[in-house]
Order: structure tokens, then C-alpha cells, then sequence
């Protein structure tokens, strides 16, 4: 898939989630997410998982893909699930 959808023969949306999933479900693998799509609930709150870099880069990463920013995707989220 990763060679997939700079040919845009998949949805960039879709790989970075599934690469942000891949990444946390395989510890052995020793990644972190890069895109910030996979959250967990925290104190009542939407938190993300551990990820690469700072913020920035998890929002530079994000538009490169076409999603929203961190801020945002956070909010839409607690709107939907708390």
C-alpha cells in the first residue's frame, strides 16, 4: 500500500491510518504512529497514542495525506464519542 498511494492508486487518508494502526498493534516492530489517527480515552478526554516527533510533525504528516490537524481531529472526535 505504501508504494500504492503516491501513485494514487489508494486513498492517502486510508494508508495513514492503517500505517498508524499497523505500527501500534506490532510493538516488536518498534514504530510509532506518524499520522496520529489512533487515539485512546484518558481522563474523559481523547489522547493520542504515541507518535513520532512533535505535534507539528504529526500535523505536517497529516496534511500531507489530506486530514485535518491534530486539534481538530480531536475535537470532532470527542464531539462523536463523549
Amino acid at each position: 500500500m505504501q508504494l500504492l498511494y503516491p501513485l494514487g492508486e489508494t486513498d492517502k487518508s486510508n494508508f495513514a491510518y492503517l500505517y498508524d494502526r499497523v505500527a501500534l498493534s506490532f510493538p516488536e516492530l518498534e514504530l510509532k504512529q506518524k499520522y496520529g489517527t489512533q487515539v485512546i480515552l484518558e481522563n474523559g478526554k481523547c489522547c493520542l497514542q504515541d507518535y513520532e516527533g512533535s505535534l507539528q510533525d504529526v500535523d505536517y504528516n497529516r496534511s500531507e495525506m489530506g486530514l485535518e490537524n491534530v486539534e481538530e481531529y480531536i475535537k470532532s472526535l470527542e464531539e462523536i464519542y463523549l
